[in-house]
C-alpha cells in the first residue's frame, strides 16, 4: 500500500497537512520509493531532535553526536541517523 494513501479517508483529509507551507518546506518526498524525509529545524527552528526524539520514544539518551543519537532502553541499544530522519518515526510528532 502506498505511503499517502488511506482508503478510508478522503483525499482532503488524507492530505491536508500537506496544504501548510511550513510542513511543504519541512518534507522531502520520494513517491518512487515511497520515503518521506522530515527535517524539523524547519518546522520548529529551535528543536532539539535529540531530545526530542528522547520525549517522544521514552527512551535514555546514551551518546550524541552531529550524525545520529544513540538510545538505550536497559535491554538493546538503538541508533537514529539524525539526518535521515524515518518519517514513521516521528509521524506522531508531525500530527500533533
Amino acid at each position: 500500500m502506498p505511503f499517502f494513501d488511506n482508503p478510508y479517508e478522503d483525499p482532503y483529509n488524507q492530505y491536508v497537512f500537506m496544504k501548510d507551507p511550513k510542513m511543504l518546506d519541512a518534507l522531502e518526498i520520494d513517491y518512487e520509493n515511497n520515503k518521506v524525509k522530515v527535517d524539523l529545524t524547519k518546522l520548529y527552528p529551535n528543536i532539539d531532535v535529540p531530545e526530542t526524539l528522547s520525549n517522544l520514544l521514552s527512551k535514555w539518551i546514551k551518546k550524541i553526536n552531529s550524525a545520529e543519537v544513540e538510545f538505550e532502553d536497559g535491554e538493546k541499544i538503538e541508533k537514529i541517523d539524525l539526518k535521515d530522519l524515518d518519517f514513521k518515526l516521528i509521524k506522531d510528532l508531525i500530527w500533533w
